[in-house]
């Protein structure tokens, strides 16, 4: 719910000329999107992309709490919540495979 209050308020209540410091470019893959393409058509979407792990924590460009109030925290407790979907997903497959299931772990270590 929390994740779903601050998508509204940013994408819809904030226009673009306050989103444009948040937008990913060639330098830096981390933040605010809006042009997207799939098949050459554009998509017609925003989002961020952001990362969990601590080598790419100084590149986030995040909303300040001043813009948005919570969302560097509401990012932070969703990328907990995928981490932990995702450790379960690797564990039933380890399962499946028959293997020992903490044997994926590794694979999110960076996590």
């Amino acid at each position: 719910r929390q994740v779903d209050a601050v998508h509204h308020e940013l994408f819809e209540a904030i226009g673009a000329a306050e989103r444009s410091h948040l937008q990913r470019s060639a330098d830096n893959p981390w933040g605010y999107f809006a042009e997207e393409f799939t098949n050459g058509k554009r998509d017609i979407h925003a989002g961020f992309d952001f990362s969990v792990g601590p080598e790419q924590a100084s590149q986030r460009q995040f909303p300040s709490d001043k813009e948005i109030p919570g969302f560097s925290r509401a990012m932070d407790e969703y990328s907990k919540a995928l981490v932990g979907v995702a450790r379960a997903v690797l564990r039933a497959m380890a399962i499946a495979l028959q293997v020992e299931p903490r044997r994926m772990d590794p694979l999110l270590a960076h996590a």
